[in-house]
């Protein structure tokens, strides 16, 4: 959505949840709430999507009621000359007409 001069971009999964202790440490740089062999991961994914946001003068967070709610994490990217970001054609994704 485009909102303050920004769009805002919201991805939502039905996930293991985030509780609210750790919603700021979870992109830091090989931080994981799990130890090594309970889930998957080497907790570098998150930090990365972080410092690629932060480049481009955006926002990155994470919003979730806790354990087992799923996790919906939220970024924004400031919106440059009115354009809305392209993505090149190998990127693009095409939606079924009712989700457009």
């Amino acid at each position: 959505e485009k909102k303050d001069g920004q769009w805002v971009f919201r991805l939502s999964d039905n996930g293991i949840g985030i509780p609210p202790a750790f919603q700021e440490t979870i992109f830091e740089m090989f931080h994981r709430l799990h130890g090594i062999g309970e889930i998957s991961g080497s907790g570098i994914g998150l930090s990365i999507c972080k410092k690629i946001i932060d480049n481009h003068q955006g926002r990155i967070w994470v919003e979730s009621e806790g354990v087992e709610q799923g996790s919906t994490f939220v970024f924004t990217l400031p919106i440059v000359n009115g354009h809305q970001p392209s993505l090149p054609p190998q990127h693009q994704v095409d939606l079924p007409a009712a989700s457009k």
